[in-house]
């Protein structure tokens, strides 16, 4: 009798312990997906907030910059309050907005509009953004191998349909760019992941560092015009033949050397409207934004910018931006709880202050405009130091390039 007694007690207490796990795992389960819920909620709540900065960006200015508030959402506008009513504190819920103008992009579709003679002019274009994208970097790009990469991705998108590119066919898509997303440049054997993708490396000092990917400077979702205001150097050089790359170049140390000047101004604009609110209201608001181009006939100014260069170019410039990516990620829990966090990219075309989403997609390996601290670079170089020349496992935000 005492031997079943303590066998049913051992049974006794194998079943309580189950149910105690069982119970404990439901509760992590059902937690996770209040969590999950919360996430969505706050994600949407933050695209709604970037549209919101740009549909007042639009009623405040017609010209697009970098020196617009679109372009660096202060963190402490972006915290999402607590629920009312609950009986105990629920994690906080942390909201990261970065808005990114696809216009500052260099235009993939050039590639495959108009004539051939056309095309290859472009694609000289495309070997300027990939010679000098990582300029001045350890991974800086030769002109050859530039001009090899460019035209493997040139002969990629105009491959026709019965035709392959390797084991990979034409995506069926209603468009002659035939691709889906600029990650679908991946699928091109003869480039290197190490081109598109962003690399994370330790400088002299031991130091991590970001060199940026391919990714980050072409685009398949712009008007195909460029925009001289936000573009980086390398985009605006692949404007220009060939012979005329320097032109981009002018262009962009205008715009810096003028920008600085243009901050200031507008610094004192707001102290000025500030102290004399009544004379602000009756004066016409700043219309440039803060740009320095405020027409493309502005870029007519910059001595190299001869007839002959400027009538083969301003087809495909502009002072606008028109599409934008719009990257939400919304992290839960923090040091006394575990952390959750989800990403998520919105592309929309605003046109007349309406918006037509053109794309929304989770993220996973992303390539976000920028990072924010320097924690951040460290946490991800924690994990994804570059030793040797392949992915990483997390591609990071880093600082818009040049």
């Amino acid at each position: 009798m005492l031997l079943l007694g303590l066998m049913v007690i051992l049974l006794m207490i194998v079943l309580v312990t189950d149910a105690t796990q069982v119970s404990r795992l439901e509760h992590d389960a059902s937690r996770n997906s209040i969590d999950n819920l919360r996430l969505e909620w706050a994600l949407n709540g933050g695209f709604e907030v970037a549209k919101s900065h740009l549909a007042q960006d639009l009623l405040d200015t017609d010209i697009d910059s970098l020196q617009e508030s679109w372009c660096s959402i202060p963190e402490e506008l972006l915290a999402v309050p607590q629920d009312e009513g609950t009986s105990s504190k629920e994690p906080d819920i942390r909201l990261r907005i970065e808005i990114e103008d696809e216009d500052r992009k260099w235009p993939l579709g050039l590639l495959v509009v108009e004539n051939e003679a056309a095309q290859r002019r472009r694609k000289d274009g495309l070997t300027a953004v990939i010679d000098w994208f990582r300029e001045g970097t350890p991974y800086d790009i030769g002109s050859g191998d530039a001009e090899t990469y460019a035209t493997a991705i040139w002969t990629f998108m105009k491959r026709r349909k019965e035709e392959a590119s390797g084991p990979v066919p034409r995506a069926p898509t209603k468009s002659d760019l035939h691709l889906m997303s600029v990650g679908d440049l991946a699928l091109v054997q003869d480039l290197p992941d190490s081109l598109l993708y962003d690399r994370i490396v330790s400088d002299t000092a031991g130091n991590p560092t970001v060199v940026p990917g391919l990714l980050r400077f072409v685009s398949i979702h712009s008007e195909l015009q460029v925009n001289v205001n936000t573009a980086p150097e390398a985009v605006l050089r692949g404007l220009f033949r060939r012979e005329d790359w320097g032109v981009g170049s002018d262009i962009f140390r205008a715009r810096e050397d003028q920008s600085e000047d243009k901050k200031k101004e507008l610094a004192e604009e707001q102290d000025r409207r500030a102290a004399n609110p009544n004379s602000a209201a009756e004066e016409d608001p700043d219309r440039n934004g803060g740009a320095v181009f405020e027409k493309i006939e502005d870029l007519q100014k910059i001595p190299t910018m001869v007839t002959r260069v400027w009538n083969e170019a301003r087809a495909s410039m502009s002072v606008t931006s028109k599409v934008f990516s719009i990257w939400v990620t919304a992290e839960i829990g923090g040091e006394d709880t575990s952390k959750s966090e989800k990403t998520r990219r919105w592309i929309v075309r605003r046109d007349n202050g309406k918006f037509t989403l053109v794309l929304t997609e989770a993220i996973d390996l992303d390539f976000r405009p920028r990072f924010r601290t320097r924690e951040e670079i460290d946490e991800a170089s924690g994990a994804a130091i570059d030793g040797g020349t392949g992915r990483t496992s997390a591609t990071p935000r880093t600082n818009s390039p040049r």
